[in-house]
């Protein structure tokens, strides 16, 4: 899935950057990126061995907060935010790498409800499950399209390397 940048690309990138960023700028953010997910990744595999206790639900948490800083990368755009589209112009097939847990919108409104706000509804209603693993396998998608399709120039060294060992896993468990 190797990538060809183009003049056009490089329109896109300004006409939806809020401010242009330099090359190493875009390293330095790809940085951030790379930290989201190893330590989304990380309190996932934690949470696995303390299931049920108050160290699992503190791993919940983190894993939820970085869960939710790269949904906003891959999937939203914001003002202050750091946006993949300031790496590429992603292609019309990205919306296919949208994890189908945050789909309809109503997951990550229990994320900031739940996670990161001191709401109500964690008093009123019933505490949600997270399917943290599968969230992970879904976010490692986007994460692999990047690493495959941003020029090099505004990659860290290591996200590519980090990228490539990401299996492509098939909705049915199988690996390609």
């Amino acid at each position: 899935m190797a990538y060809a940048r183009s003049d056009k690309d490089d329109a896109h990138m300004r006409a939806n950057s809020k401010q242009p960023r330099s090359d190493e700028e875009k390293r330095k953010a790809s940085e951030q990126v790379l930290y989201e997910y190893e330590m989304m990744c990380a309190a996932t595999l934690a949470r696995q061995a303390t299931h049920g206790s108050w160290l699992g639900n503190a791993y919940v948490e983190s894993a939820s907060i970085h869960v939710r800083n790269l949904y906003y990368f891959f999937f939203k755009c914001g003002q202050e935010n750091v946006v993949v589209e300031e790496f590429f112009p992603p292609p019309p097939s990205w919306e296919e790498l949208r994890p189908e847990f945050f789909r309809d919108g109503k997951n990550l409104k229990k994320l900031h409800r739940f996670l990161a706000h001191l709401s109500w509804d964690r008093i009123t209603t019933e505490k949600p499950e997270w399917p943290l693993l599968e969230i992970c396998r879904q976010l490692s998608m986007p994460l692999k399209a990047l690493g495959e399709s941003a020029p090099s120039e505004f990659l860290c060294e290591r996200f590519k390397a980090v990228a490539s060992k990401i299996r492509t896993v098939m909705r049915n468990g199988d690996s390609e």
